[in-house]
């Protein structure tokens, strides 16, 4: 006679098929993290080397660290007044004003000399 496996009384259903992934899935989707990380908590209990579950694990904490990478480049950025445009725009008007003042000093040279 043929021994079965252990545990294979205990059949179950893919956990692609469990209610909490599919609301783990569903809070990913949506971006609603702390939601999908609960979902996904109820589902390791159940289908622990579940490789579906592992995977959708590593998505989520992908995302997680994606979004804190972007919070915190988001923080480090300039103010707006010393952003690399308007600087370039301060640079070429405070050159226009001393060109303008430099040509006044000249006119004013030079017409004192023709008096």
């Amino acid at each position: 006679m043929i021994a079965k496996p252990a545990g294979a009384d205990e059949a179950r259903a893919p956990a692609e098929m469990d209610p909490a992934y599919l609301e783990a899935l569903e809070c990913m989707q949506q971006g609603l993290w702390d939601e999908a990380a609960a979902a996904l908590d109820k589902i390791d209990q159940q289908y622990r080397d579940a490789p579906g579950v592992r995977l959708l694990r590593q998505r989520l904490a992908l995302h997680l660290s994606a979004e804190d990478t972007w919070a915190n480049d988001a923080a480090s950025r300039l103010p707006r007044f010393l952003r690399p445009r308007v600087v370039r725009v301060l640079l070429v008007a405070n050159l226009i004003v001393y060109l303008l003042l430099a040509i006044g000093w000249l006119v004013g040279l030079w017409s004192g000399l023709l008096r």
